[in-house]
């Protein structure tokens, strides 16, 4: 009795002895299972034995993965997953080894699928409600048993109607995974191997030529680099050199100390702040459906208007802010280098340095997550994230291209989905660079280009939007409008006009009056902070949004171009020397090997947030608690592995850049 007023919700239990029917040889067809299999496995599931360990490992309500370790380790069961819906809901299955992934999987399509209301409410009546009779006459309470059957009765209307009605598939971990490694893991492997190779070879030959040094000279080792040239001065060859660029102790000094020639610092702190950011956005994110999954969903639209998670939601702009200050660094450099010199920088040079400095580094990153990351765990969920390694198997290529962000077409069949970013910033660059030429040969018409960049996004998001039927609730975002460059380029314009100002007014900016200076210190940190909070009004039910189509669709056109002004005018102000304590916080030298570090997080936390997630064996329960503890500890991670990869991949391979170009 009691194990009966337990399962109130057994999705579990309704699913399966429906399931185990004795199935006639009529209703298998040539595709199906074999009759045998089916009845074994239909024999199992009635073993009084299996009944028990079935519903102790499996989950007994809709969004219940159940416990897979107990089930992993139990002789003759496997775990099964219901991945229904792109993985928007998830259901644990314990079952013999009999039913296998075939049979479930069948059973789900020709039988659940395709079964009416009258057949559902016809087997409760006769099935499940004469138990359910038999268990009541023996409860101390007849009347609250008769009661519970109405609660179970319609928690099983209702998670057959969800299993009927979803679109999914059922893997089963029976098989055993393939731990052969592939030809790219051996290569990365390898490649691993070498890199660590050279890197303890240039360490053991520092600290070897270090000997003819006092004391006070191998403490300069760290701090100076004409006392590294030293160690090799007298052998200058190529292959010294390209060692060298290996070093350790030299690249922690490029990351750890400070660039007197920096002269817009506060760029470093926005943009470590907008990698803290995205982090924080994206541990939340990889807990919705779609990827690991909550067990609570329906709360998503209530916690979306919490001011709290409201911050987390709008993590997104932080992209905008990595645009805008792309676009300001760019221009900004190469407009003072040609009105101090007069030299402009060759445009195919300009784009080669660029793809030298940061293909190496995503390259390394593409060969690793696709090549060893999946030797690196296991779980129910784990099947899922190598789905995901698989389209690294084909779809690498386009990375290396910065072309992602137009093909593969669908944003979940890219090898590193998150690498959207770095296609848009590389197409950027190409045009920003070409704007940076047209001013030194007519600056008028350089603005001209820039406006019109500005106003591209404005025109092309409710132009695409309109077209897809795609608001803020509706619609496919992210492959129409989220990752594609003409709905982004309006940060990266913006940019361009906050370089055009530092560059060609920069006296003016710090001449300006105290007063309106602070007024727009106090304005611009004030719109941020109400664009980060606006859609706390917004109730983000797909069902019956609060918002109108035209009130949507305005928010996705302005919000962004709001976010650029106004973070454009803060570094305006911070420049200015006006900015109080906001602007000396902001330049705190602190920031500035964290800025540096932010190609390499970027690149690594998504992949490392994956890893640890899929190996989950339970659903997400938002709780803030549990959020905290895994945001600290990826943003921990995160920038523990990106100092990793800036000493032993990106910088040496800037190093190396430089010297095949002949740039020191």
């Amino acid at each position: 009795m009691q194990l009966v007023q337990s399962f109130v919700s057994p999705v579990v239990l309704v699913a399966l002895v429906y399931l185990a029917i004795p199935t006639t040889a009529s209703d298998i067809n040539s595709a199906s299972p074999s009759p045998q299999a089916v009845k074994d496995c239909v024999q199992a599931l009635y073993s009084p034995v299996n009944i028990y360990r079935v519903l102790a490992g499996s989950g007994l309500a809709l969004e219940s993965m159940g416990d897979w370790a107990q089930c992993h380790f139990t002789p003759d069961f496997h775990f099964c997953v219901l991945d229904m819906s792109g993985h928007t809901e998830t259901q644990g299955l314990c079952l013999p080894n009999e039913c296998t992934q075939e049979i479930i999987q069948h059973w789900w399509v020709e039988k659940i699928s395709n079964t009416t209301d009258k057949e559902v409410q016809d087997w409760l009546n006769s099935t499940v409600l004469p138990v359910w009779d038999n268990a009541c006459e023996l409860a101390p309470d007849k009347k609250a048993c008769d009661k519970d059957y109405y609660t179970f009765y319609k928690n099983a209307w209702h998670a057959m109607h969800v299993l009927r009605e979803a679109d999914g598939t059922v893997y089963c971990d029976t098989e055993e995974r393939d731990t052969d490694m592939n030809a790219g893991g051996i290569i990365m492997l390898i490649l691993c191997i070498v890199i660590l190779f050279l890197a303890v070879t240039q360490f053991i030959v520092e600290q070897r030529a270090t000997v003819q040094f006092s004391s006070e000279e191998r403490q300069m080792l760290v701090i100076n680099a004409d006392a590294t040239d030293r160690i090799t001065e007298s052998e200058k060859s190529r292959v010294m050199l390209m060692l060298q660029a290996f070093s350790v102790t030299r690249n922690m000094r490029e990351l750890l100390e400070s660039s007197p020639k920096r002269t817009l610092r506060c760029l470093d702190s926005m943009r470590a702040i907008a990698m803290f950011w995205i982090i924080l956005g994206h541990t939340i994110n990889f807990q919705l459906p779609g990827f690991v999954g909550l067990a609570d969903y329906q709360q998503i639209p209530l916690q979306l208007q919490s001011w709290k998670l409201q911050f987390v939601a709008s993590a997104a702009f932080c992209v905008d802010t990595f645009f805008i200050l792309s676009g300001m660094l760019t221009a900004y450099v190469l407009i003072r280098k040609y009105r101090s010199t007069g030299k402009t920088f060759p445009l195919h040079l300009a784009v080669l340095m660029r793809y030298l400095r940061l293909t190496p580094l995503l390259a390394f990153v593409v060969g690793i997550y696709g090549g060893l990351f999946r030797y690196m765990g296991k779980g129910p969920l784990w099947f899922r994230f190598e789905a995901e390694l698989e389209n690294c198997k084909t779809n690498w290529w386009q990375n290396l291209l910065f072309i992602n962000n137009f093909y593969p077409v669908h944003y979940d069949k890219q090898c590193i989905p998150w690498a959207w970013y770095l296609a848009d910033d590389m197409q950027f660059f190409i045009v920003g660079m070409v704007i940076v030429w047209l001013y030194t040969k007519s600056p008028m018409v350089s603005y001209i280009c820039t406006a019109l960049l500005v106003a591209c996004a404005i025109v092309a998001v409710p132009a695409i939007a309109t077209h897809y039927n795609i608001d803020m609730v509706h619609g496919d975002s992210q492959d129409f409008l989220y990752d594609k460059p003409y709905a982004r380029v309006t940060a990266y314009a913006l940019g361009l006009v906050a370089a055009f100002l530092l560059a060609l007014k920069q006296d003016k900016i710090k001449n300006m009056n105290s007063v309106l200076a602070r007024v727009l210190l106090v304005a611009s940190i004030a719109g941020l902070l109400l664009i980060t909070y606006a859609t706390s009004w917004f109730n983000w039910d797909s069902a019956n949004p609060n918002w109108s189509h035209a009130g949507m669709l305005t928010y996705m056109t302005l919000s962004r171009v709001a976010w650029s002004v106004c973070l454009v005018v803060l570094v305006l102000v911070c420049v200015s020397g006006h900015g109080s304590f906001v602007a000396d916080f902001l330049s705190l030298s602190f920031w500035e090997p964290l800025g540096r570090l932010t190609f390499a997080a970027y690149l690594i936390h998504p992949a490392l947030i994956r890893l640890v997630y899929y190996q989950r064996t339970q659903l997400f329960n938002y709780t803030a608690i549990e959020f905290v503890a895994a945001y600290l500890g990826f943003l921990f991670a995160a920038y523990i592995v990106a100092t990793a990869l800036f000493v032993l991949i990106e910088t040496p391979f800037a190093h190396l850049a430089g010297m095949l170009t002949g740039k020191k």
